[in-house]
C-alpha cells in the first residue's frame, strides 16, 4: 500500500504540512499506528486418517502458537501506553485473516499456512518489534516437543506499515481543529488513528508533518456498501478548505 505517494516521496517533493484523508469520523488524527503483515508456517507429519496417531497434525500444532499470539497480544495492551490510543479496548491488534492447512479430509494435516497483521505502536521501532514477534513465537514452539525440532517458519509479506505521527500542537493539527469547530460548531478531538495508512511516508521519507483527517468511518471502509454521510463528506470539504487558506495566510 502507498506505492503512489512513497513514489511522490521518492521523487523529492515535500511541503510545509500535509492532511491525508482517511475515514477518521472526522477527528483530527496526529497519529497512526503500524501494522506488518507475517505469515507463520506449520509443520506436521501426514499420516492415514485411520491411523492419525502415526502422524503429527499442523492443525492441532497451530493451536498453542496461536493461543501465544493472542496472549502476546493481550499483554502488549496492558503494557504499552499511550494517551493518543487510549481510546481503543486493543490498539495495536495482532488479528490471523486466513488459515490453509492440509489437503485431504482424510489424511493428518502435514503442514499449515497462517497470515496475520500485527500492530505496531506509536514510536515502535519496526525491525524490533519484528524480531520480539518471531521470538515470542520461537518461545511457544520450545514449548511442543514436535516444534521444539521442527521449527515453525516466520516470514515478512505485503504491507509492512510503520506506525507515525507528529507534535500534536504543530500548526497543521491546531489549524484544523479550529477550522472544524468553526464550520462544525462542534469541539475536535484529536486521536490517533490504529491502521497503518500513507501518513507514514510522508513524515518518514519527505520529512512533511501530517495528520489525517476525513469522513466517514474506517468500520465501513473495505466491504461491499461502502460509504460516507454526505453530511460529513461536506463539513470535512469545508473545514479543509478554511484549514488551507488559513495555514497559508490568506486572509477572508
Amino acid at each position: 500500500g502507498g506505492v503512489g505517494t512513497l513514489a511522490t516521496c521518492l521523487r523529492g517533493y515535500s511541503a510545509d504540512a500535509a492532511i491525508i484523508i482517511e475515514p477518521t469520523e472526522m477527528m483530527i488524527a496526529p497519529a497512526q499506528a503500524g501494522a506488518l503483515n507475517f505469515r507463520i508456517h506449520v509443520p506436521g507429519h501426514a499420516a492415514h486418517g485411520a491411523l492419525r496417531t502415526e502422524g503429527v497434525s499442523a492443525i492441532e500444532k497451530f493451536m498453542p502458537l496461536y493461543q501465544a499470539i493472542m496472549a502476546y497480544e493481550a499483554q502488549r495492551t496492558a503494557t504499552i501506553k499511550d494517551d493518543r490510543f487510549a481510546a481503543y479496548a486493543i490498539p495495536y491488534p495482532i488479528c490471523v485473516g486466513t488459515i490453509h492447512g492440509g489437503n485431504w479430509a482424510s489424511t493428518v494435516a502435514e503442514s499449515l499456512t497462517f497470515e496475520g497483521r500485527f500492530g505496531i505502536a506509536g514510536g515502535e521501532d519496526s525491525a524490533e518489534a519484528k524480531q520480539k514477534f518471531v521470538d515470542m513465537v520461537m518461545a511457544a514452539a520450545d514449548k511442543d516437543d514436535f516444534l521444539r525440532v521442527n521449527r515453525p517458519k516466520v516470514t515478512w509479506w505485503g504491507g509492512q506499515f510503520d506506525s507515525a505521527g507528529i507534535d500534536p500542537t504543530h500548526p497543521i493539527v491546531t489549524t484544523t481543529s479550529t477550522a472544524y469547530e468553526q464550520i462544525s460548531g462542534s469541539p475536535a478531538i484529536q486521536q490517533g488513528m490504529p491502521y497503518g495508512a500513507d501518513m507514514r511516508l510522508l513524515i518518514h521519507h519527505a520529512h512533511t508533518p501530517t495528520i489525517m483527517f476525513g469522513p466517514g468511518d474506517v468500520r465501513k471502509a473495505h466491504q461491499p456498501d461502502e460509504y460516507v454521510p454526505l453530511a460529513d463528506l461536506e463539513t470535512v470539504t469545508r473545514t479543509l478548505t478554511l484549514t488551507i487558506l488559513r495555514f497559508l495566510g490568506i486572509k477572508q
